[in-house]
């Protein structure tokens, strides 16, 4: 139950992980900071479903939305197909099956197949440009803006994320479908070593990214993650390693440093 002398950062963090009903974190947020300006001296959840709160319809996230977004949180047997090993050759294998984790789309695949270090030369290019001043959507044309509404829709088409267990023993990898599995869904919300966006092209990774909303990860979890990976054999000697905190630790691997928003157009 969330009270209102809950703080207030700390109690939206947990939103999502308390409803009994799971809804998606940052559909919570708006209702939960109206009830926090609110004269209500009822509990958040019963006043957003049975009480003073139970008709409000917020623009930032109608009601509609807010009911139908709800995160599935895995059970100790669903996930287990999420479970992902490194194998005797190195590479990240599912443990159910043994097959080699493949993310890549035909698109992706036609790309890396052809030259990967041009393909990863690209990447980098771009996201170097990401970092430059961004571009006034108001002086854009309607045929420019719709092209950027495009791009930005197919890369979300085909996301895929990774958790570590809090002891770090356990990785799992699975696609990420916005407001029904993310992050949070691997382990039920409970506590991660690592959490962020991967690429992998046959069990091989070329891309990883510590962003996820729900767990912040830091970049000391990200290079203790990275150098597991070395440690147990797994090459990222041409993986691109994307850093988005302003500060680079001591790291036997080169990350590429960009800022949160053009992270968010490349995880």
């Amino acid at each position: 139950m969330l009270h209102k002398d809950c703080h207030a950062q700390q109690a939206c963090c947990r939103l999502e992980v308390v409803d009994v009903k799971h809804r998606y974190g940052s559909n919570l947020t708006p209702y939960h900071e109206y009830w926090l300006q609110s004269p209500s001296t009822q509990s958040f959840f019963f006043w957003l479903d049975h009480g003073e709160g139970k008709d409000l319809d917020l623009p930032e996230a109608r009601r509609k939305q807010l009911d139908r977004q709800r995160l599935h949180y895995c059970t100790k047997e669903e996930r287990k197909k999420f479970a992902v090993q490194i194998g005797d050759d190195h590479l990240l294998r599912f443990q159910h099956n043994q097959a080699p984790v493949h993310t890549l789309i035909s698109e992706e695949e036609q790309q890396i197949d052809q030259d990967f270090a041009a393909w990863k030369d690209a990447e980098t290019k771009a996201l170097a440009l990401g970092r430059g001043p961004k571009p006034d959507k108001n002086t854009m044309s309607e045929a420019e803006l719709q092209e950027r509404k495009t791009a930005k829709k197919r890369r979300n088409t085909n996301k895929w994320i990774y958790v570590t267990s809090a002891d770090k023993k356990q990785l799992y990898i699975a696609p990420k479908v916005k407001g029904e599995f993310q992050h949070s869904s691997f382990l039920s919300g409970g506590s991660v070593g690592s959490a962020g966006a991967v690429m992998v092209n046959q069990g091989q990774i070329i891309k990883l990214a510590p962003m996820s909303g729900h767990y912040q990860p830091n970049i000391e979890q990200f290079i203790a993650f990275i150098n597991q990976l070395t440690e147990q054999g797994v090459d990222l000697r041409n993986a691109l390693l994307l850093n988005p905190f302003p500060a680079e630790l001591e790291c036997n691997h080169h990350l590429v440093q960009v800022d949160l928003e053009s992270l968010d157009d490349h995880k």
